[in-house]
């Protein structure tokens, strides 16, 4: 039986991360959004309608029991939950949230192993263009290709981390890369892909490994310039990227 963790919450809303996500279910009741972690776990992000506003739910199955994870819940108002959590004999945990505002608001959420991220990009709400923007893993890129149009630049930080926003331009499609490298690792950070004022994609992060940082991909074939931005989630410290990349 999974172990559970409820959190109550009043006037915020929720998220918390987990990669390529797959809309199982959307109506005025219950919205529900799933996907494949970046090695081999499941996560599961759902959104029901509670008496006291919104119930909101999200569970990884790793098939690993006593397995230590951090998460992050976050919403339109910001981080609405974080903390650890560690898989039962099953090798799954889910984490409850329950806060006012509506099914149909942005969820979205994030959950870190030693080798392993959950991240649930674009979630629960979120609306696009036509779906021509999403969140991509984090996992490595495409790899080489000839034909493809690289611009990079290096923004700016309020303190010691830096920035780094790479556009690479394969056909019609665009595939943005916001790289942050912090002071250590272990380091929240907030962060925004955006094409014009469309958030493409935004969440939160940890930094990690011996560089102390963490790299989020976001495509989009839409026009319209491309920026990026990130903040310490203690509000310690901001970057942006100083140049805007078009079509």
């Amino acid at each position: 039986m999974k172990k559970s963790l409820l959190v109550v919450t009043a006037g915020i809303a929720l998220a918390v991360p987990a990669a390529t996500p797959v809309l199982a279910s959307d109506n005025e009741d219950e919205a529900k959004t799933k996907g494949v972690c970046s090695v081999s776990s499941h996560w599961e992000l759902k959104a029901e309608a509670d008496d006291d506003g919104v119930k909101v739910e999200f569970e990884v199955d790793s098939h690993t029991p006593g397995q230590n994870w951090d998460y992050t819940i976050t919403g339109p108002s910001g981080e609405l939950a974080s903390g650890s959590a560690t898989t039962d004999d099953e090798g799954e945990f889910d984490i409850e949230v329950v806060t006012s505002g509506s099914v149909t608001d942005p969820f979205t959420a994030l959950a870190t192993t030693t080798d392993e991220t959950c991240d649930s990009t674009v979630g629960i709400g979120e609306t696009g263009d036509d779906g021509d923007d999403h969140g991509d893993d984090d996992g490595d890129d495409d790899g080489d290709d000839e034909s493809a149009d690289d611009d990079s630049d290096e923004g700016k930080c309020t303190a010691t981390s830096t920035i780094v926003l790479t556009v690479d331009k394969r056909g019609q499609t665009r595939r943005a890369t916001l790289a942050v490298k912090g002071a250590k690792k272990g380091q929240k950070w907030q962060y925004k892909i955006k094409r014009g004022n469309k958030t493409v994609r935004k969440g939160s992060a940890r930094t990690k490994g011996k560089q102390a940082a963490f790299t989020v991909h976001a495509k989009t074939t839409r026009k319209g310039v491309l920026t990026a931005d990130a903040e310490r989630s203690n509000h310690s410290e901001e970057c942006t990227t100083d140049d805007q990349y078009d079509d």
